[in-house]
């Protein structure tokens, strides 16, 4: 019978405690999280407004805000008041969505890197590898159209999120174009890749309609900057506040940068570690963000087909990304692998990405990448 090719126990008993240190120093010290939050402007934005949050149950519960009911009326010395439950509130359970990565180290690696400092810096490099990797998985992941990319606008409807609806709910999911209600274009029957949020579709429930600008292929520079200037005044008109973050794929970005020309005026936030950079547009910062899919045309960032630009205007104190508690990449006790000459640490993360007011987002699609005037 064939013997295992296992580490000594001498040197997995060694390995699998400098493994467990590093990795449980690592999550202590809030680096899993601070890696995942600065995959996007989006997720560092809510981080920092602390809209990201730890939260327990078996599902995600949201409460969905979708009128202003509560009565509210003058009155004078005693006369009678209204007093009743305003209706205006559903609430909706979401599945929590998992990941996972592993830090492996083999017998070999550790025994060629005997020293405790060079074995520390190995497996400081292998943990800070998954989760640079588990970011970039989420940031794809987050700006993720379907899963598959359509081969033209409007041919398949997205049914779930990637992976066979394994992946966080994304941006495009639930801020998508099929809003009415803007001084642009109403309802965009052409791009008919709709998701049904929560079970509840925009076609038909105008409440649960974010706003859009279709900017149609214009190749003028003044038109871009009168349309991102309506599609914030959209959003603000749904009585939650303007939105305060804008963010569009890097070549319509060059785009609005150089419209503004001598007009550019550079900000950032004030944490001086974050590394985003923008502009400012109607009160919103606008960052780039290379995951930002076609929506007009429903491709994916990385499709060959990829053509027009979009910018999605966001209200983030109406989204948020849930964690569940005790799973935010939490490592596990190293493990002996079966049958083969190696320990491994397992990481399990469940999240969502979520909204509970999808009116006061939006978006402007059918941007054309270059400008004539």
């Amino acid at each position: 019978m064939a013997v295992p090719n296992t580490p000594s126990a001498s040197t997995f008993s060694y390995l699998t405690s400098a493994m467990a240190a590093t990795s449980d120093a690592l999550h202590k010290s809030g680096a899993f999280i601070d890696v995942i939050s600065k995959a996007t402007p989006t997720l560092d934005r809510l981080k920092d407004k602390g809209k990201i949050s730890f939260q327990g149950g078996r599902q995600l519960a949201i409460n969905l805000m979708y009128g202003l009911d509560t009565p509210v009326n003058s009155y004078s010395d005693l006369d009678p008041l209204t007093i009743t439950r305003p209706d205006g509130m559903s609430e909706y359970f979401a599945k929590w969505a998992q990941y996972h990565f592993p830090v492996v180290i083999s017998g070999h690696e550790a025994a060629v890197n005997k020293g405790k400092a060079e074995l520390d810096n190995l497996l400081k490099l292998r943990f800070r590898q998954g989760m640079n990797s588990a970011k970039e998985r989420l940031s794809k992941d987050m700006w993720d159209l379907m899963g598959t990319t359509t081969t033209a606008a409007g041919d398949t409807a997205i049914s779930a999120s990637g992976n066979g609806g394994k992946n966080i709910i994304s941006l495009p999911m639930i801020i998508g174009p099929y809003a009415a209600g803007n001084s642009v274009g109403g309802m965009d029957t052409n791009d008919s890749h709709i998701y049904d949020l929560y079970g509840i579709s925009p076609a038909s429930v105008t409440w649960w309609r974010n706003q859009i600008v279709n900017h149609a292929g214009s190749q003028v520079r003044a038109t871009l900057l009168s349309n991102l200037r309506k599609l914030s005044l959209e959003c603000a008109k749904q009585n939650q506040g303007d939105p305060d973050l804008m963010i569009a794929d890097y070549t319509t970005y060059a785009n609005y940068m150089e419209a503004l020309d001598t007009k550019m005026q550079y900000t950032s936030w004030d944490k001086a570690d974050i590394g985003f950079k923008g502009v400012e547009c109607m009160g919103s910062i606008m960052y780039p963000e290379r995951h930002v899919p076609d929506m007009d045309n429903a491709y994916n960032w990385d499709s060959a087909s990829f053509t027009d630009g979009s910018v999605f205007a966001l209200n983030t104190e109406h989204l948020g990304f849930a964690i569940l508690s005790g799973r935010d990449f939490a490592p596990e006790t190293p493990q002996r692998l079966i049958d083969q000459d190696g320990v491994v640490v397992n990481h399990f993360f469940e999240g969502q990405l979520f909204t509970d007011h999808k009116g006061c987002q939006g978006l402007m699609h059918d941007i054309p990448s270059s400008f004539t005037s």
